[in-house]
């Protein structure tokens, strides 16, 4: 056994994320009982820590925008962190999305954002920008 087999997770410690789905008192009874100390109150620690979380899907939505928006929305409902204000998706097709904390301050604030990390990538690529017709560059805007 190589040392990716030995270190691979198994299936109920791939699904962690699930538990952020559940409701609020059963996930804040699961994380008492089972990520109160040791390793995975370091692991838990670790993430509530982070700035967002970056999903690397091994498969891709089917190729609709339904089919990106469910993946984005609960991915296979065990790999959305819905804890933190938003989850980076990168797909295996290069397509990317986010799934954003639905309160009252992050989806709007992440909305925009995404919004305009797409306008100036496409601007970039494209001859006809709003940033080559105004001689800018993309960092002059932030």
């Amino acid at each position: 056994m190589n040392d990716t087999e030995k270190n691979r997770p198994t299936t109920a410690e791939a699904s962690i994320a699930a538990f952020t789905a559940e409701n609020r008192t059963t996930w804040a009874n699961a994380r008492e009982e089972f990520f109160s100390t040791g390793l995975n109150w370091q692991s838990l620690s670790k993430i509530e820590k982070s700035l967002f979380v970056l999903s690397l899907d091994h498969e891709g939505p089917e190729d609709t925008w339904t089919g990106m928006g469910r993946s984005l929305f609960h991915g296979d409902g065990t790999n959305r962190w819905f804890d933190k204000s938003f989850t980076m998706v990168l797909f295996p097709n290069a397509k990317a999305g986010l799934n954003v904390e639905h309160s009252w301050a992050d989806a709007p604030v992440m909305s925009h954002f995404w919004e305009h990390v797409v306008m100036v990538r496409t601007s970039a690529v494209h001859s006809d920008s709003f940033l080559l017709r105004a001689n800018r560059s993309p960092s002059s805007l932030c």
